[in-house]
């Protein structure tokens, strides 16, 4: 009778340690699954941040094209009135307002391009950002698949010691 008591017994402490081996691997593999999802998330958005990086410098190059083009056509229009009006732009006044407004346009241009390339920046980190952690989750993916191990083999060996108290 004691026999069967204990061999119950011990198939009652197998079953149990067995379900909950099962339900922590399971639990691993949710947890690796999981992480591997956040890690292809992060890579995702740090694609999308570095083509928001490459598009915000072409903008910024097109926009400060745009405005060179804008001044090169009103410095022309302002020439053509001073010629029409018969001042001389050798030198003088006129030529100081042409030189004046050459040097603002040419700021102006210089500032867009610093902005692009500030927020250009701006993307690369994030980008460089969320492939730190698209790695952070790639690692532990990978830490709750040895955990997972590691705690199955303990459970399997705590498994065999029970069976081998129960069996004497």
């Amino acid at each position: 009778m004691c026999t069967i008591l204990n061999l119950a017994l011990a198939a009652s402490a197998v079953v149990g340690m067995g379900s909950t081996l099962i339900m922590q691997e399971e639990a691993a593999a949710n947890q690796r699954r999981m992480a591997n999802y956040q890690a292809d998330m992060a890579e995702a958005q740090a694609r999308q941040a570095r083509y928001e990086a490459d598009n915000t410098r072409k903008l910024a190059r097109y926009e400060a094209g745009s405005m060179r083009r804008d001044f090169l056509r009103a410095q022309g229009e302002q020439r053509s009135l001073l010629a029409a009006g018969g001042v001389s732009m050798a030198d003088g006044s006129a030529m100081d307002v042409l030189l004046d407004n050459a040097s603002e346009a040419r700021r102006r241009e210089e500032l867009r391009l610093y902005q692009g390339e500030m927020d250009a920046w701006r993307a690369e980190n994030q980008s460089r950002s969320l492939l730190a952690d698209a790695g952070l989750n790639r690692m532990q993916a990978s830490q709750s698949r040895v955990s997972g191990w590691t705690y199955a083999k303990t459970g399997t060996s705590f498994m065999s010691q029970q069976a081998g108290a129960y069996a004497r």
